[in-house]
This record gives structure tokens, sequence and C-alpha cells, in this order.
């Protein structure tokens, strides 16, 4: 069957809404195709993707990946993996065409390649290079929140006309009680910010926001930071930069700034003018993180409500876990301008729309948006299911011939 015959059956079937019944979906094989590019990010799409293929098609889908230890260590199950090699480096950013699939893999009725890397384009005979029996009808693609949406992909995730919504739902229980030593429920507040040019000035803009609010609060307050950012080298931004404006905006508001990692624990800074033992202290905490995914879904439910993120899982992570009680700022990187503004705009989290607020603002101490139109109405349970139960219907039927 040739590439139009398939989309228009595709469309067909999509357009007249068909559905799959637990019945049909169950004897469907499912594998999910990986490849991560830096991050976490990627390998929690397809994490989630997996989730809902379970919870609503009652298959346990198979992921392959070359990031297998990432996958376990936030707690996937290693049983329903398949490993990918490769020769190149450490098998970050690959088109599957250069990656080695094992000789005995199983037969599968469905392909999900999750998510496509935005370099790169769907491309079925990438996957037939090592998969001979995928074509247009059993291969899925599924984009990065907001790429292109002229890219022939059958789901563009991601936010605004034409997209197919968030993976908003949490797959994990949380906890009633925070059980992550070393935290005090709602006196530690977040920053799970990416290593680019732009972090220091980034983490500052949300210390300001943190300390001014929360020291008239708090004596003794933390803030968890990722263990990439040194306040101690002096090849560091944050060590030339950072740990003066950074520390030095905190003395204003506490008497004493610490640093605490996995190993020790370091005054930064005093003020001069306290003598003896200080009486409010801000601590930077590098022991915490990183967590498996069920943690850090329960790290960000019981911080304070202003919460620092960057990348789009990690956005849709705190969302699905507490859109209720969260004020989310996100650090805009380049390649994601576009789901920026678009989040921005929706949510609506008007700090966000602009670089020089969206880590941070000390004028959003007092507002309070309202988060319950954006998950009903951005949620790729919403938008996307329907479309994915008609594909697998359309898959099932052209099994049978």
């Amino acid at each position: 069957m040739n590439k139009a015959k398939i989309i228009e059956l595709k469309q067909a079937y999509i357009s007249d809404n068909k559905t799959i019944s637990a019945l049909q979906s169950k004897t469907l094989s499912i594998l999910i195709l990986n490849a991560p590019c830096n991050g976490f990010g990627d390998i929690i799409f397809a994490m989630k993707l997996a989730h809902y293929i379970k919870k609503w098609y009652n298959v346990v889908p198979k992921i392959a990946s070359t990031q297998i230890k990432s996958f376990i260590d936030l707690g996937h199950d290693e049983k329903d993996m398949i490993h990918l090699t490769t020769n190149f480096g450490n098998g970050q950013c690959r088109r599957f065409l250069y990656l080695s699939f094992p000789l005995n893999m199983p037969v599968f009725d469905v392909i999900l390649v999750a998510p496509v890397q935005a370099d790169f384009k769907p491309s079925i005979s990438d996957i037939r290079a090592k998969i001979p029996y995928a074509n247009r009808m059993n291969t899925l693609f599924f984009s990065e929140y907001n790429d292109n949406l002229d890219k022939e992909f059958d789901f563009n995730t991601g936010l605004g006309k034409g997209y197919d919504g968030l993976f908003i739902e949490s797959f994990v229980d949380l906890p009633k009680k925070l059980s992550i030593d070393g935290l005090v429920p709602n006196r530690y507040a977040v920053s799970y910010i990416a290593n680019q040019y732009d972090a220091c000035d980034c983490l500052h803009s949300f210390v300001k926001l943190i300390v001014k609010k929360y020291s008239a609060l708090h004596d003794s307050f933390d803030i968890v930071i990722p263990d990439w950012i040194d306040f101690e080298s002096e090849k560091s931004d944050f060590y030339t930069i950072g740990t003066f404006a950074i520390v030095k905006t905190c003395l204003k508001y506490f008497d004493a700034v610490y640093l605490q990692t996995k190993t020790y624990l370091v005054l930064l800074r005093q003020n001069a003018k306290i003598e003896g033992r200080p009486r409010s202290k801000l601590t930077f905490r590098q022991d915490i993180m990183p967590l498996p995914y069920p943690k850090m879904a329960e790290l960000y439910k019981f911080s304070v409500r202003e919460i620092l993120i960057t990348g789009d899982q990690s956005i849709s992570d705190v969302i699905g876990c507490c859109w209720q009680d969260k004020l989310p700022f996100y650090q805009i990187v380049p390649w994601k301008r576009a789901f920026a503004k678009q989040l921005a705009l929706l949510l609506p989290q008007k700090y966000i729309k602009y670089k020089k607020t969206s880590c941070g603002s000390i004028s959003a101490t007092k507002y309070k948006p309202q988060f319950k139109r954006f998950v009903e109405k951005n949620n790729f349970s919403a938008i996307g299911k329907p479309k994915l139960d008609a594909l697998l219907r359309l898959i099932y039927d052209y099994r049978k011939q």
C-alpha cells in the first residue's frame, strides 16, 4: 500500500472516531523506540507514553533504548527494556540506522517512535533498516513538544493550534508525607535548571524571589539545586559571578549562606555584622538530586509554591503532580522558545513570556493564575488519545488482513 493511501486511511479512521476495545488492544504487542538526546526529558517522554499504553490498552509495551541505566534509575522495570547499542560515543542523539538491535528481538505489531529528536524528521527507512517489517501503517511517530507541524508526525505533541497536548498526568502515586531525608515540607524551593550559558543569571532571578518572600516566614530555608552548579571552583561562573551576586542577595535576608553537598557542608559566606552563631540561614542543597522519577514528583509536591524548572517534561511533571498549588517558572533554552511562548499564553503564566522574568520575578509573589482550564484543554489524554485509539484500531484491522 502506497504512502498516500495509508495517510488517507489514517485520516479516515481519525475522522470517524474509530475506537479499539480492550479485547482487541490487549492482543497487540507494542514497542516504543527511544533514542534520547541528553538529559532525562526524552526518557520521561517514553516512560509516560508506556504508562498511557498500559493504562488505556492493558498492554505492557517494551521500550528499546540506548540509555537503559537511566530508565532504571528513574524507576522503570528492566524486564520491560530492550538494550540498543552503538559504537558511536554514548549513544546519545543517534538515528536508529546507526544503532545495533538485538538479533533475537521479538516481532511487534505496533512500533511507536517517541520522541523523534527535533533535529530529525520521521523516517520510516531509518526504522526499516533495523526492523524490516516496519511500515507507515504499523509505525507511528511522536514529535518533541512543539516541533514544526510540517514534518508529517502522526502525533504533534505540544501546545497550541494543531498540537496534540502534553503528557500531563502523573503516573506515580504521590505520598501524603514527605519522605526525602533532610527536607521539611514547605521550607524548601526547587531549582531544577540546565547547564546553559544563562544558568547563573536564571538561578539568581529565582533566588531573589525566594529569599525575599520566605525569609520573613522562616529562619532556616533550603533551595534544592542540581549537583553540576559549582560554587567553589574558580573557573566556574557560579564562583566568579554567582557566589558574589547570588550569595550577596541571600545575605540581605539571611545571616549565613551554606552549601550542602553529598559529602560535606560548607559556609559560603556569613554576614560580617553577625557575631557568634547565625540567627538565620539559607542552604543550597546539592545532596538531594538526582532522584528516581517517583521521588522527583514527591520533591515537587512538598516544595513551596514557586518552582524553577527547564525542559518540557519537567514542566509537565509539575503541572501533572500539583497544578493546584504551584507557580512554575521556566528556564527558556533557545530551541524551546516556541514552547515557552505557548506555555506563557495558555497556562497562563505571564512571567514566562519574557526572558527577563521567566526564571523568577519578585512581582510574582502575589500572582495567582488558575491552571485548571489549561489542564483540561491541553492534556494528551483529551486531544491525543482519540487519535491513538483510531490508529491502533487501524493497525489491528490491518493486521487481520
